[in-house]
């Protein structure tokens, strides 16, 4: 019998499909046990602060701004209409956005700077709220 002539059986193929099916239902077994121990969790209780008082924020972004003082010619960084103090007003600025962020989560601010400071200055701000987590943009003066 020549191979060309040779016919094919017609048997039918069967697929073993055990295998498929017991790691199927292994998986699954897991996902049924592993599922409750997900959903639980700790309760962590948080330190309250007085300082901020979440009435006290306004729903409008905070505007930050760098202006020169008519009476020393120096540099004046507010928050609204509070001064950031003579002395490390980036790190006071830094301290008030983290207790205000830490009272309201969406908090943001515009930075708004006078064009005769260095960008240096600028860019000291946007550290300070960037690194207190708040959402940054830039206005004009």
């Amino acid at each position: 019998m020549s191979l060309l002539k040779r016919r094919r059986s017609n048997d039918d193929a069967d697929l073993n499909v055990t295998s498929l099916v017991d790691v199927t239902m292994t998986v699954l077994i897991m996902f049924i046990l592993i599922a409750p121990v997900l959903e639980q969790g700790l309760k962590i209780e948080h330190p309250s602060s007085d300082a901020v008082s979440s009435s006290d924020i306004p729903d409008e972004p905070l505007i930050v701004s760098l202006t020169k003082s008519k009476e020393t010619g120096y540099g004046v960084v507010k928050l609204g209409d509070s001064v950031m103090g003579p002395e490390k007003p980036f790190d006071k600025l830094y301290q008030t956005l983290c207790e205000m962020k830490a009272k309201k989560k969406d908090l943001s601010v515009i930075i708004r700077a006078d064009g005769e400071f260095p960008y240096e200055y600028v860019i000291r701000l946007m550290d300070a709220a960037y690194s207190a987590g708040v959402a940054v943009g830039l206005g004009d003066k």
